[in-house]
């Protein structure tokens, strides 16, 4: 009885339906990369790359994605009122004043923005040293925790534990 039920009684199984593979499906090209990119880390994958890698090009977009782009329309809407905002201002101080800003004003607001984005450039690299220090540490860590299985595992070893 126990052959029976291991080896079958000779009947078929029926065909199974299920698909691993669609070969309708399109697929995207690969990413392409040197040697030499690769060796450097130069070439980076963008995340649309990725998403578009891993999901195909039917994705629905994230919620994050959905209100970012919400909130980067809330922006341009804001930008555009702005903006009618100073050409009519413009308008209406055409008449007296000249709209353009001088060379002076020009110059201090390229300052301004110049020690702005120094400013981000800083605190990027300062976080760039927070976030190397604490790998280095981690790495220190885990090289001192391999070292210390290394030399427990000879001495089991040696003593036959």
């Amino acid at each position: 009885i126990a052959l029976l039920n291991v080896w079958g009684v000779g009947d078929s199984l029926p065909k199974s339906q299920d698909r691993l593979f669609n070969p309708q499906a399109l697929i995207p090209p690969r990413p392409t990369i040197s040697t030499v990119q690769w060796v450097t880390g130069t070439q980076y994958i963008t995340p649309a790359d990725m998403d578009l890698l891993i999901s195909g090009p039917d994705r629905p977009p994230s919620k994050r994605m959905l209100a970012q782009h919400a909130a980067e329309a809330e922006q341009t809407r804001r930008a555009g009122r702005a903006g009618a905002n100073k050409q009519a201002a413009a308008a209406a101080g055409a008449a007296g004043d000249s709209s353009e800003e001088g060379y002076w004003a020009y110059m201090q607001r390229q300052v301004q923005e110049r020690t702005e984005k120094l400013g981000l450039v800083g605190d990027n690299m300062e976080n760039l040293e927070q976030n190397s220090a604490s790998w280095a540490e981690e790495a220190s860590k885990f090289v001192g925790k391999q070292k210390r299985g290394l030399a427990t595992g000879l001495i089991k070893a040696k003593f036959g534990l």
